[in-house]
């Protein structure tokens, strides 16, 4: 299960940098509209969301939101709002990565941009950055020192994952073999 598509900001409809009384908010919300047939749509569903948002998956979003080290990895792989303003390079490698499980082929260049992406993403640089952001907007009795621990190995073992499921998606090993290579990683 990759959290690109099964992110649980995502399918409650949120960007990545809401507080935990708007999640609580959303979760009660979809609830009752789920329940009377009614599956709202919103901003950046990137015409997925919208479609596999129901009781199943908006518990399985709360659930994962309430536990710090889950909502850690979803927000990074959730678009997030600074000054009214989409992160750009977050956003667009998850544009990228998303458009990815919607093609039947793909281009090398798209690809490799989208890559190249991910790895600026995991340089130490901005994973500190993405680091000061979370504790900034989660900064309330979290235990930053083991919550962050491993974060690197944690994400590129997700990105793993998501590459590993485009790869099959589109039944393609060039997809995952570009992985590896870019990131560096053995066989």
């Amino acid at each position: 299960m990759n959290l690109i598509q099964n992110n649980a900001f995502g399918i409650l409809g949120l960007v990545s940098d809401v507080s935990s009384s708007e999640i609580d908010k959303r979760y009660k919300e979809l609830v009752k509209l789920v329940k009377i047939g009614k599956v709202p749509d919103y901003s950046f569903d990137y015409d997925y969301y919208n479609k596999v948002r129901n009781e199943e998956n908006i518990e399985y979003a709360y659930k994962e939101l309430s536990l710090e080290d889950k909502k850690l990895l979803h927000s990074f792989f959730r678009i997030k709002i600074n000054n009214n303003k989409l992160n750009d390079e977050r956003t667009n490698a998850i544009k990228l990565t998303f458009n990815m499980f919607n093609t039947s082929s793909l281009d090398s260049e798209t690809l490799n941009n989208c890559l190249d992406i991910w790895k600026i993403l995991l340089s130490d640089e901005k994973l500190s950055e993405f680091k000061q952001e979370y504790i900034k907007n989660n900064g309330v009795g979290i235990n930053e020192d083991v919550l962050f621990d491993n974060i690197k190995t944690k994400l590129l073992q997700e990105l793993i994952y998501i590459f590993s499921d485009i790869s099959d998606n589109l039944s393609d090993d060039l997809v995952i073999k570009c992985f590896i290579q870019k990131f560096d990683i053995e066989d």
